[in-house]
């Protein structure tokens, strides 16, 4: 076994100090030790229905306000209208660059795990070349906010769980 174990001197006398001086001794150790919080900041979804595409083919449109990722896209077509296989792209629009995803497919459910960064101020478009082959089409995507755009609360430890209970207790 280990022959470098350091051993602690309780003071003895009456039971009071040497529990007072326990005390102390547990203080300090207390003070050297690190203490780390680590949380789990979910995705955003980003979602839209449209019951048939527009003349131009767009199914969702939208603007991605922060910088992030984008790390999941899941389409559901309710409806094709015939049996052959419909091109859909996903287009990322800024001031200095375009970019594009294509991919076709028949079916009902489609869920693509995806890796594109994305800054703020993009503009997100969702389309089809065919908008006459698809009825009532639901789209997500799964979008990460950077942390430099996230909100950031600090703490001392002692202090988590008062902070904790002030913003859930209402709904627990």
């Amino acid at each position: 076994m280990g022959t470098n174990r350091e051993f602690i001197n309780i003071k003895r006398g009456n039971i009071d100090k040497s529990i007072d001086h326990i005390e102390i001794i547990l203080r300090r150790m207390a003070r050297r030790l690190h203490r780390t919080i680590v949380t789990v900041i979910p995705p955003s979804p980003i979602y839209g229905y449209v019951e048939t595409p527009n003349e131009n083919g767009d199914i969702f449109k939208c603007v991605l306000p922060a910088s992030g990722e984008i790390s999941k896209v899941c389409m559901v077509v309710s409806k094709y209208t015939n049996n052959n296989a419909v091109d859909f792209k996903i287009r990322l629009e800024n001031a200095s660059n375009i970019s594009e995803r294509k991919f076709s497919t028949k079916k009902k459910v489609l869920i693509e795990t995806v890796s594109v960064d994305v800054l703020a101020g993009d503009l997100l478009t969702f389309s089809t070349n065919n908008p006459e082959a698809v009825k009532g089409i639901w789209s997500t995507i799964l979008y990460h906010i950077d942390m430099p755009e996230s909100k950031i609360k600090e703490v001392a430890f002692e202090g988590l769980n008062e902070l904790l209970e002030d913003n859930f207790s209402e709904g627990i």
